[in-house]
């Protein structure tokens, strides 16, 4: 795992391997985000790619989401997001759109 975290801007990744019984997995993601408003508006881009089995050809699949955040205050806030889904081998039109509203206690 890899952070950096400004007051503005942060810069995340993370690599993960395992095994499930037999079949070996791996996946890894980058993530970088930006407040263009401090503290309240974050826009966001994030790139992640998962091996559902490495032993196997034509079975990555490949996320690239473009989205925000929407801080009301320090325990809410709207999130938003658009993910564009590339499989490797047999495809499926399923990008898709996201929304959510978030609230921690």
């Amino acid at each position: 795992e890899l952070s950096y975290v400004t007051a503005r801007f942060s810069l995340k990744g993370e690599y993960i391997a395992g095994k499930d019984g037999k079949t070996s997995r791996a996946g890894w993601y980058v993530q970088t985000g930006y407040f263009i408003i401090p503290q309240k508006l974050q826009v966001l881009g994030k790139y992640d790619s998962y091996d559902h089995n490495t032993s196997a050809a034509d079975n990555i699949t490949t996320n690239y989401v473009v989205g925000g955040n929407y801080n009301f205050n320090n325990w809410s806030r709207l999130q938003a997001f658009y993910t564009i889904r590339q499989e490797e081998g047999t495809a499926v039109d399923n990008n898709y759109f996201s929304i959510q509203y978030q609230i921690g206690f």
